[in-house]
């Protein structure tokens, strides 16, 4: 579901998984940290080894001071995760480090003229998971998802649950980070397993907090696995209802930004149902995308980014495991949705764009630039080129004339912008944000969206037409009703579930109980998972499906339309019958 980030990315990567421990090698990462304000260019320090891999239980570490302008400069340095200065620790001879661990170091002229901090990490491997972890942005120990915060000395409760040590098990207590979290060397084992390899999700009773899980909408939603823990954190910290709530606040405005947060991914999966993008009054979203037409067991975070019975912790699902159904060499190219939403979303996020700063700069007056990379990412244009310029991003220049209008699209194309995977975890739901706001800013999307005006129905792929049916509906009653029961009845589990209603058909009766995530899903009436190869229905195997001809009814009767239509009246049948009326008996019985 969601794709991998390069290792040059990882630096903005805050995901959640585990590492076990026992191989026996040590690699290190490096990055500046910025420091010194008088230091002449080029002059800093240099760590050796760099991000190489070495066997053994130790490793040996030497600093060097280069770019010299001076002689016999002094180098400080710290490995705890202090930003060193001039009464930190002097380097002299190198030193070996037994652990993971994080190098700081700066060099000091005699004239006290300072290098910036040259930041270098060393992660001890010593297990396959581990290597697997490390190449994950879980184990970015340099990257600034855990680094923000050294200066602090610990993690605020505020990001605590996603950025610091032991902070999503004080979430998973009570929904509440009590206390600052450590500074986080990654996201280790312990931030998922309670210990390895039980899960933090496993103790339930103890974490009740990741059952239900409670979004920034306050829509609370559940996978019923452990990837709620990872639904925990993917969400974002605001929602739809935050902008609302702002212009409710104050509805002459000005506004300034509101940001959705990075990598939000099972708020874009989940869609309608936790309102995490910007939905217009009037219109409906799509909900959850359940990947209809995927295996039971690819239909979740884990199910697609922990691959194999294994789980692998690269957390970095392989075009390969799509190849089976869609053809292509790319995530983008894979044949079906996801290339025509990656399409769809790649033609209108820059026209939003081209609309917000034409809204700015003609109806307001104020004109606006965005960089994807600077916060908080709009910024007044102030030399009116629609680019942001160098000396243009920055806190100082940030846009606060955002009026509501202006201010729902910028936050939708937000949504879209800071999930890069959204066109796989729920393309359509961005594909109609993208639109609707375009709309709403008075001009007209170049690739309308399903369930839009101007969408060719007909056209579109079978997921498409399945997002905008009743069937797919998963904000629906008809799919929500049991959630607070935490099931779906056998007695109703036959037409509100796919795999209830596969149990039905096989012998007339559902026999147990389901979970209430799914919807109506191809499964329910398909044979194959790969429909591009066999769209054959279950009324193709009536030897499996006997319940299918003929389709008995609640009054007894019996009946048949000799098709695949038997799969519809085996639900669209009522739950009762004259037969009932005629039996009844009286109020006093």
């Amino acid at each position: 579901m969601h794709l991998q980030l390069s290792r040059s990315l990882r630096e903005t990567t805050a995901l959640f998984v585990v590492a076990l421990s026992t191989l026996g090698f040590i690699t290190g990462c490096s990055s500046s940290d910025g420091g010194g304000t008088s230091a002449p260019a080029g002059f800093g320090v240099q760590a050796a080894p760099s991000a190489d891999s070495f066997s053994g239980p130790t490793l040996q570490v030497t600093l060097t001071p280069v770019g010299l302008t001076m002689p016999n400069p002094v180098v400080h340095y710290t490995t705890d995760l202090s930003v060193p200065d001039a009464s930190s620790p002097v380097y002299t001879t190198p030193f070996v480090v037994t652990e993971t661990t994080i190098v700081k170091a700066i060099a000091i002229n005699t004239d006290d003229s300072t290098s910036e901090v040259m930041m270098q990490g060393y992660t001890l491997i010593d297990n396959p998971y581990r290597q697997e972890w490390y190449d994950s942005g879980h184990g970015d120990i340099t990257g600034e998802a855990f680094r923000h915060w050294d200066d602090d000395g610990d993690v605020s409760t505020s990001c605590a649950r996603c950025h610091g040590e032991g902070g999503l098990e004080d979430y998973a207590a009570d929904g509440v980070v009590d206390n600052p979290g450590g500074l986080a060397m990654g996201h280790d084992c312990n931030a998922c397993h309670a210990p390895v390899p039980v899960t933090l999700y496993d103790w339930l009773s103890n974490y009740p907090a990741l059952g239900n899980v409670e979004f920034p909408s306050t829509a609370t939603a559940n996978l019923y696995g452990p990837s709620n823990m990872c639904i925990a954190c993917h969400q974002g910290r605001e929602s739809g209802l935050s902008i609302d709530e702002e212009i409710a606040g104050d509805p002459a405005g000005p506004y300034k930004f509101i940001n959705i947060h990075y990598f939000a991914a099972s708020a874009t999966y989940f869609g309608a149902e936790t309102s995490g993008g910007y939905q217009y009054s009037g219109l409906a979203y799509a909900g959850r995308n359940a990947f209809p037409s995927h295996a039971a067991d690819q239909q979740s975070c884990v199910g697609c980014h922990m691959r194999g019975d294994l789980k692998d912790h690269h957390l970095e699902p392989l075009v390969s495991d799509c190849n089976g159904c869609h053809a292509g060499s790319t995530f983008e190219s894979l044949s079906g949705t996801p290339q025509s939403s990656y399409q769809a979303i790649q033609s209108n996020k820059p026209q939003l764009l081209t609309a917000i700063q034409a809204y700015a700069n003609d109806t307001l007056g104020f004109p606006v630039v965005y960089d994807a990379h600077g916060y908080p990412y709009y910024f007044n244009d102030t030399n009116g080129n629609g680019i942001a310029d160098s000396d243009e991003i920055g806190y100082g220049n940030r846009y606060v004339e955002f009026d509501a209008a202006l201010l729902k699209a910028a936050y939708n194309y937000q949504v879209a912008s800071k999930d890069p995977a959204g066109y796989i975890h729920n393309g359509v739901y961005i594909r109609q944000l993208l639109h609707d706001s375009i709309a709403d800013l008075g001009a007209t999307p170049v690739v309308a969206a399903p369930g839009r005006s101007g969408f060719n129905l007909a056209a579109g792929t079978k997921s498409e037409q399945w997002h905008t049916s009743g069937h797919g509906d998963s904000t629906a009653e008809a799919f929500r009703h049991w959630d607070g029961a935490g099931e779906v009845s056998t007695s109703c589990a036959r037409c509100h579930t796919s795999s209830g209603f596969v149990d039905y058909i096989e012998d007339g009766t559902t026999d147990s109980a389901v979970l209430p995530m799914e919807s109506v899903e191809c499964s329910a009436c398909h044979n194959s998972e790969n429909l591009f190869a066999d769209d054959s229905t279950r009324f193709d195997d009536l030897f499996a499906h006997g319940a299918l001809e003929p389709v008995e009814f609640p009054s007894g009767a019996t009946g048949t339309m000799g098709d695949s239509s038997n799969l519809c009246i085996s639900c669209h049948q009522g739950r009762s019958s004259g037969l009932a009326i005629d039996a009844a008996s009286v109020n006093s019985a």
